[in-house]
């Protein structure tokens, strides 16, 4: 957050606010500045779930809005999800299968994803199925079993790592995006899937890098 602070007013001269919207299912606790013997500095810690997810609903149409709320305060889970799909359904139907994957991806952070399933995908008429991916397409026109194993595992690969990079958005920002072209050269599913549980649970981009070091 220094660093992003430092490089605005360097850059463009700012003296800017700063908020970091934590969104973690674990309870808050990481500080929220910094106090050394030169340099006192501090910005603005805010847990999602502190905001009630009709903020983000009521009278908006727009659907960043609608899949952030996912992670905000609910009242009623299976009403917030329709209000979500809603808002989807209104989309054209290429990008709506984009917004389920990153609403799907959400959802694990708050142990949501059966009830995404019901509620959201499997009423709209999109769904996310690798068997129409372009590559696993290709294997199949082949006709030979190998190609399709490959075609799948890609299919499935990719899969992951849309949705390790939608986390790293949300959670961590520019910052976690960097890691992408490192998640990008792991070779095999297992490893994939032990990642995007450690961006789960991590509470900074460090321990992600040692994850990747490791």
């Amino acid at each position: 957050m220094l660093d992003y602070y430092s490089l605005m007013y360097q850059t463009l001269g700012l003296v800017i606010r700063q908020m970091l919207l934590y969104v973690g299912d674990a309870p808050l606790r990481m500080a929220n500045g910094i106090q050394h013997v030169t340099l006192i500095y501090s910005y603005t810690i805010k847990d999602i779930r502190d905001i009630d997810c009709s903020d983000l609903l009521d009278g908006n149409n727009n659907p960043d809005d609608a899949m952030l709320s996912i992670l905000c305060r609910m009242k009623d889970a299976v009403a917030t999800l329709r209000a979500i799909r809603e808002r989807f359904m209104l989309l054209p139907e290429k990008v709506q299968k984009d917004y389920l994957v990153g609403l799907k991806n959400l959802a694990r952070l708050r142990g949501l994803t059966s009830l995404v399933k019901k509620e959201v995908e499997d009423k709209m008429p999109v769904t996310i199925d690798i068997s129409n991916d372009e590559t696993y397409l290709a294997g199949k026109r082949d006709g030979k079993e190998e190609g399709k194993l490959e075609g799948i595992l890609e299919g499935k690969m990719e899969g992951i790592f849309e949705g390790i990079e939608v986390a790293l958005d949300i959670k961590y920002g520019a910052e976690g995006l960097f890691l992408m072209d490192a998640v990008r050269k792991i070779g095999n599913v297992e490893k994939l899937e032990a990642f995007k549980e450690a961006v789960r649970k991590a509470s900074s981009v460090n321990e992600l890098m040692r994850f990747l070091m490791g």
